[in-house]
């Protein structure tokens, strides 16, 4: 609905990096849209395909994508969205970074803390099969800011019950808490999670 197809030598373009992901569609700002109005009014590039998509209910045709955008990414809890517009639209969204726990030496910490964890806090007794998943999803939320149950189901290769039941044990020891809505939230590293982490690539 916003592409400029009257240029016929360009594709959108989607690039992964490190620290970013960034997003290009050829064609600026719709002509009459001020880059100061940019989120606040709608003005449509592409009528008939707008109301076609709206029709089929893929868009609401009232404006409010970037807001929501931007809204969602704040629940979240990741960087905010950088929008540029000249002859391209580019919107990029910034990855989290913390520097990297090592998978030998600091991983060995990490799994004591974990242990530590799991005594002062679960009434029960863990595994040590389920303390390295758990130390595996960890990771993964100190590399990339954030875990979803899928997300736990699929690096850990375990059943949704399973991945439910990581989610549960990992919360209840302080070291995520969910964030955003109920079917669209993530965890993320708790005060105390960003702490423990903290101290053990510093240390």
């Amino acid at each position: 609905a916003h592409r400029d197809y009257f240029e016929k030598g360009t594709n959108i373009m989607v690039e992964m990096f490190d620290d970013r992901i960034e997003i290009t569609n050829f064609g600026g700002l719709v002509k009459g849209l001020k880059p100061e109005d940019f989120g606040k009014k709608s003005v449509l590039r592409n009528p008939n395909i707008a109301n076609l998509l709206h029709r089929a209910g893929y868009i609401e045709k009232m404006g409010t994508g970037i807001n929501k955008m931007k809204n969602l990414i704040s629940e979240a809890g990741l960087p905010p969205i950088k929008f540029e517009f000249d002859n391209f639209f580019t919107v990029t969204f910034k990855r989290p970074i913390r520097k990297e726990i090592s998978f030998f030496a600091e991983n060995d910490k990490l799994l004591k803390t974990i242990d530590d964890t799991i005594n002062d806090t679960i009434n029960e007794p863990i595994n040590e099969v389920v303390k390295k998943r758990l130390l595996k999803e960890i990771l993964y939320i100190a590399k990339y800011g954030f875990i979803t149950r899928a997300v736990i189901e699929s690096i850990s290769k375990i059943s949704i019950a399973t991945a439910k039941r990581d989610a549960f044990l990992l919360k209840k020891m302080g070291f995520i808490k969910f964030k955003g809505a109920r079917k669209t939230g993530k965890y993320i590293l708790s005060d105390k999670g960003k702490k423990i982490l903290d101290s053990i690539t510093l240390s």
